[in-house]
């Protein structure tokens, strides 16, 4: 079983701007709103790449302002100012209308490292990507949470594991529409298998 990554996201779009590259290459920063009861009001950044895609992209939305969307791509962490934030890079694209909105990742990598958090567990997993088309492999970091400290008793350094889980809050809000005390959004994972490594 090799190293993945996926990422997919369902939803409005709130924000759209035209960027650059350090290399000069041009790409979309979108804004995508993404309301649900059971996992909190996200919102979520992506970038859409390709010239052809971000062209196609815009004018579609353009004609379609409020239409829904769901978006392919890979999940992405990076560390700003001591805090890790996530977010997505985008291949391709489609409207979704009538869909449930969410954020969602699939991962397969090797666990480097456990810890409880506050109450939760942390997983910290590690990816080696392969470069396509002449591109150099990647590697990848990333940081998780899975309900509590107990659910970290069978994972070891060293194992691969495949997960599935969304961005969301820890709670939503409640039912009368107050947030929850820890309204932050984080990567929480819904499904974990251990897997064999190939």
């Amino acid at each position: 079983m090799k190293h993945f990554n996926a990422g997919h996201v369902w939803g409005r779009v709130a924000e759209i701007k035209e960027e650059t590259s350090t290399k000069k290459t041009p790409y979309l920063q979108i804004l995508i709103e993404v309301p649900n009861e059971n996992f909190g009001n996200v919102k979520v950044y992506g970038r859409l790449w390709g010239e052809e895609k971000i062209t196609a992209f815009k004018a579609h939305h353009q004609a379609h302002p409020e239409e829904s969307y769901h978006f392919r791509g890979f999940f992405n962490q990076y560390e700003k100012g001591g805090v890790r934030y996530s977010n997505y890079t985008f291949y391709d694209w489609n409207a979704a209308n009538g869909k449930e909105y969410r954020a969602t990742f699939v991962l397969v990598g090797d666990v480097t490292k456990t810890e409880a958090v506050d109450g939760e567990g942390k997983i910290y997993l590690y990816l080696l990507r392969e470069g396509q088309k002449g591109y150099k492999d990647m590697e990848e970091t990333f940081e998780v949470y899975i309900g509590t400290p107990d659910d970290l008793a069978m994972m070891q350094p060293g194992m691969m594991i495949e997960i599935k889980g969304l961005l969301k809050t820890k709670e939503p809000e409640d039912f009368y529409g107050a947030p929850a005390e820890d309204n932050t959004v984080k990567p929480y994972v819904m499904f974990l298998l251990p897997k064999k490594g190939e």
